[in-house]
């Protein structure tokens, strides 16, 4: 939660949660902070005015957000709250932002990614997590996006290796792909990729994970990727 309202954020003053959190209970305690120790405390210019109106919207935005919660106790996950949930663990989101954005708690949102099929992130490369049943699949398209167990997160289909062929030397059958990354900072050597760029793999069949099932919940994944990556997406 953050201050959204009248109170305009300088980028050197700390107003999250947890320091706001902090300032109140201080100025609460027995025996309290001054204000100026707490305006130092958020790192802002000593103002009582501004100190009291951002924990003025601070607490109303808290009470808001609890009594939505309380609305949707009980309640359960509506198609939007599906959608919403499973577009956001698959950019990346941390749960508790996305049980934020919907007034529910983590739980209810990390329900809903197993109740649909959505694969965990994976401790590491090296500690991949399972592949859930609904997105099994032993063969995978040219230009489909699925989900990569080793790294994490989505990743483009570019080539097939049978096993023991020329590039694949292994029993089982492998496939060349590219791990799509999120860009922070624009590169003067490739300009042309401002939104996502990555790299190039190569994963076992079993490391990967179909997510066409999640059609059926209004999920487009290929959407965000088409600027992008659309010559590689073959029509889809």
């Amino acid at each position: 939660m953050a201050i959204k309202k009248g109170v305009k954020k300088k980028e050197h003053e700390n107003l999250t949660a947890t320091n706001i959190e902090k300032v109140i209970s201080l100025l609460e305690a027995p025996k309290p902070v001054t204000k100026k120790e707490a305006c130092e405390i958020l790192n802002i210019s000593y103002n009582t005015t501004r100190l009291a109106k951002i924990i003025e919207e601070y607490k109303d935005e808290k009470l808001d957000k609890k009594k939505k919660q309380d609305a949707n106790r009980g309640k359960p996950a509506s198609a939007y709250e599906i959608q919403v949930a499973i577009e956001g663990f698959l950019d990346g989101d941390p749960t508790a932002d996305i049980a934020t954005r919907l007034f529910r708690s983590p739980l209810f949102v990390k329900k809903i990614i197993e109740d649909v099929g959505v694969p965990e992130k994976s401790v590491s490369y090296w500690e991949p997590s399972m592949i859930p049943d609904s997105c099994v699949s032993e063969t995978f398209e040219i230009g489909q996006i699925v989900w990569s167990a080793r790294y994490g997160c989505l990743v483009i289909v570019r080539d097939y290796y049978p096993a023991q062929s020329e590039f694949n030397k292994q029993d089982y059958d492998c496939y060349h792909i590219y791990v799509i990354e999120s860009i922070e900072e624009t590169s003067p050597y490739f300009p042309q990729f401002t939104e996502y760029g990555g790299k190039y793999a190569t994963s076992t069949w079993f490391d990967l994970g179909s997510l066409e099932h999640l059609k059926k919940f209004g999920i487009d994944i290929y959407r965000p990727y088409r600027p992008t990556f659309g010559k590689w997406l073959i029509g889809r």
